[in-house]
């Protein structure tokens, strides 16, 4: 865990492969973080993804392009992970549109989370880092 957390703070963009796997720490996993399929395995388990996006992300899934784990991911996509992780439900809007990564983007950025650039901002490694230590904060 500590040479993932190394690794991404270094990281210009983060994958959504890395957001996931930041999912998984922030959540108590701490070994085998390159099992992508176990990370993805915890998540489902967990409800931070649904049975959809799993079967879209393990490796020998569809080809979903949207879901490439390889792929760099946006705030909005890590938001969507991190709200699910922390069972928010999120306001009248957040709650009717559940699966929305804007939404879900919108509420961490007004808990503070998150820095405000919008959605579809791509994450650095050093921005997840700090969404999965202000996650843990809320947390507790």
């Amino acid at each position: 865990m500590n040479r993932f957390l190394r690794d991404l703070t270094a990281k210009p963009e983060a994958t959504r492969g890395d957001c996931l796997k930041a999912a998984a720490v922030f959540l108590g996993k701490r070994e085998n973080l390159d099992d992508l399929t176990g990370v993805v395995s915890l998540l489902r388990e967990k409800e931070v993804v649904t049975d959809e996006q799993a079967h879209q992300l393990a490796p020998g899934g569809t080809d979903e392009p949207e879901l490439d784990a390889t792929e760099s991911a946006d705030r909005g996509f890590a938001c969507l992970l991190f709200k699910r992780a922390l069972k928010y439900r999120g306001g009248l809007l957040g709650h009717i549109f559940s699966s929305s990564e804007r939404y879900a983007y919108r509420h961490l950025e007004y808990l503070r989370m998150i820095p405000s650039g919008g959605p579809w901002v791509d994450i650095s490694g050093p921005e997840l880092v700090g969404l999965i230590s202000t996650a843990q904060s809320k947390k507790s």
